[in-house]
């Protein structure tokens, strides 16, 4: 008889596993050594998810998630002695660890019957058309590097979909990999903002990232380890939504924590987003309010005490968030607003000169690095970007579909009796509620693509025709 699986014991060891690879990392990078240090963590990494992948899909969902956490850290640590890249491949690192989802799709069978997953496919062929747009304007390397923040975050809705009979399993995995990362995200964060370490100072200047604060402590929005605000912001605002379900006394403890890093990211539209997404799983979870409620309860209490706690220790910092929000009533002056005024003026021309799209690598990090499609700027809001991208048709029909999938998940908790698909049907609404403002790509698209994975999952496993015959034989 074989052991039943042991997720605790098992995300220890793979935290415990990441941690020293890190720490030869940073060592190496330390003693000038990063040549060799570059390579060490884009090979080590994707074989620690690889060996996790034989344990459990759900280990090596962890595996992966820590990859997309420390990966922009470890680029940091490389840069620091050894001189800012501004296309650093250790940055494909995640991408690389994510790509044998791919097998599992080709093995999954049946999986275009699986109820739900055509709502998966549709936005997936959208931005295949994206895809192939750059191809066909020839900007190959520019459609390569997008289609790592454009197509690769979808691969974990279908990594849930392919194992969606193993669903029962990935809770306890999901709810332990919360809690570690929390416990290096929150503590990172605030040494961060409060300390400013130098290979963050010296990785804003390097990066030109002004618009971000000055790198001196308490001069910058706090980004952790994590390469921007807004993703660090989408992250915790995701996992204080996921507390509604997962809510043991370590994950409470970190509350304060979590609010005040996400307070000091000051990245208003996620700000929103997460008391959308708790209005809404309350609204549509099983008996009320329920786990959202308490959170609710938790949150205002450990919100009211950070605050108190500010205004005693450090009132410049509350002025800093008070100030930042004082902008939201006079948009008029706020430079974020004013810039993003503009991009909403001149956009529209753009796309009405690429009808049919300019494909996905014409914007971002693609286009930063060679693209003959078009001369863009990133365009920092969702619709615009992915109407410039896909053009019109594909572009609509993309956002669409998004929103679909969003409206048929949420209502998966209530109908299967699962709060934790309840949880993860609202905290996708975290990334996608800031979509009219920001980009939501990359991490922030990993962080969408899973809740909503995991939810549909659900559904998927109650409709098997094994689930139907229990239900009626019950």
């Amino acid at each position: 008889m074989t052991q039943a699986p042991r997720p605790m014991r098992d995300e220890i060891l793979l935290a415990l596993a990441m941690a020293a690879l890190l720490a030869l990392v940073v060592a190496l990078s330390v003693a000038g050594q990063a040549r060799v240090a570059r390579p060490l963590f884009m090979l080590a990494g994707p074989t620690l998810a690889m060996l996790a992948r034989r344990r459990s899909p759900w280990l090596y969902l962890s595996a992966t998630l820590w990859l997309w956490l420390t990966a922009a850290f470890v680029r940091r640590m490389l840069e620091w002695r050894g001189g800012f890249d501004a296309t650093d491949i250790v940055l494909v690192t995640p991408n690389l660890a994510t790509l044998p989802i791919v097998a599992d799709i080709l093995d999954c069978r049946g999986l275009l019957t699986r109820r739900g997953a055509g709502y998966a496919l549709l936005p997936v062929a959208c931005l295949s058309y994206g895809l192939m747009a750059s191809l066909v304007r020839g900007d190959l390397l520019a459609g390569a590097i997008a289609a790592a923040d454009w197509l690769v975050p979808p691969l974990y809705l279908f990594l849930f979909v392919c194992h969606a009979r193993r669903i029962e399993e990935a809770a306890p995995h999901i709810e332990l990999f919360v809690t570690a990362s929390l416990l290096v995200v929150v503590p990172y964060s605030l040494g961060q903002y409060f300390l400013m370490p130098d290979w963050d100072a010296k990785w804003m200047v390097a990066s030109g990232m002004g618009s971000i604060g000055v790198p001196e402590p308490m001069g910058a929005r706090v980004f952790g380890p994590l390469s921007q605000p807004g993703q660090l912001a989408v992250w915790t605002g995701t996992c204080l939504v996921l507390l509604s379900a997962f809510r043991n006394r370590l994950l409470l403890a970190l509350v304060p924590g979590l609010i005040l890093v996400l307070a000091l990211t000051m990245v208003r539209s996620v700000y929103g987003s997460v008391v959308l997404a708790l209005a809404v799983g309350a609204l549509a979870g099983r008996g009320g309010a329920g786990g959202f409620g308490r959170l609710a309860r938790v949150a205002l209490l450990a919100g009211g005490g950070v605050w108190l706690g500010l205004a005693v220790l450090e009132p410049q910092v509350l002025g800093q968030i008070g100030t930042r929000l004082q902008t939201l009533q006079n948009l008029s002056d706020d430079d974020s607003a004013k810039g993003r005024a503009r991009l909403y003026a001149q956009t529209p021309g753009l796309i009405d000169d690429n009808p049919f799209g300019t494909g996905i690598g014409a914007q971002g990090r693609g286009n930063a690095v060679h693209s003959t499609a078009v001369g863009t700027v990133n365009i920092d809001s969702g619709p615009l970007s992915v109407f410039l991208a896909l053009g019109w048709g594909a572009g609509a029909l993309y956002i669409f579909a998004l929103l679909l999938l969003q409206c048929r998940v949420l209502p998966v908790g209530r109908r299967r009796d699962a709060p934790v698909a309840t949880a993860m049907a609202a905290a996708a609404l975290c990334p996608l509620g800031t979509f009219p403002f920001i980009n939501v790509l990359g991490f922030s698209a990993v962080a969408m693509w899973m809740c909503l994975g995991y939810a549909l999952a659900v559904e998927i496993r109650a409709t098997t025709p094994a689930a139907r015959a229990a239900a009626a034989w019950a």
